[in-house]
C-alpha cells in the first residue's frame, strides 16, 4: 500500500509542471472585410474559447459611424483636438477570460483607413488606454503612435508597458480597452479597416489551469478503526480500495 502511495504521489509532483500551461494566441480578431454600413458595433470574428464571451467593439459618445464607408469600422468624431482619457471619441471593447484560464496582454495590431487630409504627415496621433473596472483608464504608452499610412499593420507594444496587475488576469475579471486619436482636420473620417486580413486583433499569452476539486472526502462505516491492540502498539485501518473516494 505504502509502495502504491508513493508511486501516486510522484506521479502528480512529475504532472504538476505542466497543470499551467502557457501559450501565446489571438485572443481577439476583427476583420472588417465586408463592413460596409458604419455599424454602431460589431462582434470580434474569432476568440477561441480562451474568453468568457465574444467581445464586442463599441464606440464613445462622439465616434458615431462614418456613414457607408467600405470595409471599415470608422468615425468622424475623433477630428484635430488631441488626446485625453476624458475625451468620449474612441472605441471601445472588453475581454474577460473564461473559467480556469489567465491572460496576459502581449500586443495590439491595428491597419487604418480614412480621409486623405486626416493622415496627412506628420501623422494621425493614435492610443490605447485599458481600465480594470471600466471607468478610470490608463494610457498603455507614454507617448502616440503617429500613423502615416493606411492598410498597414501598426503594431502597439503592450508587454513593456502593461502593469503587473494586468498579467496573469484570473477568470472572471473583465479590461476594458480603449482606442483614441486625433488628426489632422476637423472633420476627416479615421478608424480601422481591413482589406481581407484582420484589421484589429489582440494578442496575448493564456495559461489554462486544471479545475480544483472541492468536494469533500467520505468515510465508510465502520472505518476508520483499530486492530491488533496490544499493550504498547495499535494498528489503525483504513479503507481506500474504492475508486473515486477519499476514506481515513
Amino acid at each position: 500500500m505504502k509502495k502504491q502511495l508513493l508511486s501516486i504521489l510522484c506521479l502528480m509532483l512529475l504532472l504538476l509542471p505542466f497543470g499551467l500551461k502557457a501559450q501565446t494566441v489571438a485572443l481577439a480578431t476583427w476583420n472588417f472585410t465586408g463592413v460596409n454600413s458604419g455599424p454602431a458595433t460589431l462582434d470580434a470574428d474569432a476568440t477561441g474559447n480562451q474568453l468568457a464571451s465574444v467581445p464586442v467593439l463599441t464606440r464613445g459618445a462622439t465616434a458615431a459611424p462614418n456613414g457607408v464607408v467600405n470595409n471599415s469600422f470608422r468615425t468622424t468624431g475623433f477630428q484635430n483636438n488631441g488626446i485625453a482619457i476624458t475625451n468620449t471619441d474612441y472605441f471601445q471593447f472588453q475581454v474577460t477570460p473564461a473559467t480556469n484560464t489567465t491572460i496576459s496582454l502581449t500586443n495590439i495590431i491595428a491597419r487604418f483607413n480614412g480621409t486623405a487630409t486626416f493622415f496627412v504627415s506628420p501623422g494621425v496621433e493614435s492610443r490605447f488606454a485599458y481600465s480594470k473596472d471600466g471607468v478610470n483608464f490608463t494610457f498603455f504608452s507614454a507617448a502616440s503612435t503617429l500613423v502615416t499610412a493606411t492598410n498597414t499593420p501598426y503594431t502597439f507594444d503592450l508587454a513593456t508597458t502593461v502593469p503587473d496587475d494586468l498579467k496573469n488576469i484570473p477568470a472572471g475579471t473583465t479590461i476594458t480597452i480603449r482606442y483614441y486619436a486625433s488628426g489632422r482636420t476637423t472633420t476627416g473620417g479615421w478608424g480601422f479597416f481591413s482589406n481581407g486580413t484582420a484589421g484589429l486583433t489582440l494578442n496575448g499569452t493564456i495559461a489554462t489551469v486544471g479545475s480544483v476539486d472541492t468536494t469533500p472526502p467520505t468515510t465508510t462505516t465502520g472505518f476508520p478503526k483499530s486492530a491488533n491492540i496490544t499493550a504498547s502498539s495499535v494498528d489503525l485501518v483504513t479503507n481506500i480500495s474504492e475508486a473515486g473516494k477519499t476514506y481515513y
